[in-house]
């Protein structure tokens, strides 16, 4: 399970809170694997009380200095896959 993970933390940065566009959470993830550490910022919105959006804001890799916002290049989707093998599995492992 993704909490029981010892090389992944979460830190929430902000809130927002919209009756039109729903509630929204900022936050960080950091996650080392292997010997390189990454960060991985995303949004998460609410859309009712039972379901949520996430968005993948920015991925940087800490180790090796190199990462982004933008979507594109190949260093950015190594990222991306790192991203989805790595924490979006786990999540999907849990359900």
């Amino acid at each position: 399970m993704v909490e029981n993970d010892i090389n992944l933390i979460f830190k929430l940065k902000d809130t927002t809170d919209s009756t039109e566009k729903g509630n929204r959470n900022y936050e960080d993830i950091y996650l080392k694997h292997s010997t390189t550490s990454y960060t991985f910022s995303n949004v998460i919105k609410e859309l009712d009380k039972e379901h949520s959006k996430m968005g993948l804001v920015g991925a940087f890799d800490n180790t090796h200095n190199f990462g982004g916002y933008q979507n594109n290049n190949k260093e950015m989707q190594s990222l991306i896959n790192i991203f989805i093998d790595k924490f979006v599995a786990k999540i999907n492992d849990t359900l």
